[in-house]
């Protein structure tokens, strides 16, 4: 998976660890997440997006106001994996 964009959370994942603190810069070019390699499928909206491994783990981020994330109560900048979940 490759990002460019917005430093918001859900257009964008950090490529470093870390919780959210404040949006990464802005990047005008394509950018790998390391932590998604082996991804088939993405899907974002306004406030986070969700991605699904080659392994059927789903992984999400971005903004977690209505507990869209499915892993924890917190705002994720990087990939979380949701638990209990698994897409084969």
């Amino acid at each position: 998976v490759y990002t460019w964009g917005s430093g918001e959370m859900s257009a964008r994942p950090a490529v470093t660890s870390g919780a959210f603190t404040t949006p990464p810069p802005d990047v005008a070019l394509p950018t790998e997440v390391p932590s998604l390699s082996g991804s088939t499928e993405v899907a974002c909206s306004e406030n986070h997006c969700a991605a699904r491994r080659a392994d059927g783990s789903v992984w999400t981020w971005g903004n977690n106001l209505y507990r869209q994330l499915g892993a924890g109560t917190l705002p994720a900048q990087t990939p979380v994996s949701v638990p209990g979940v698994n897409l084969i």
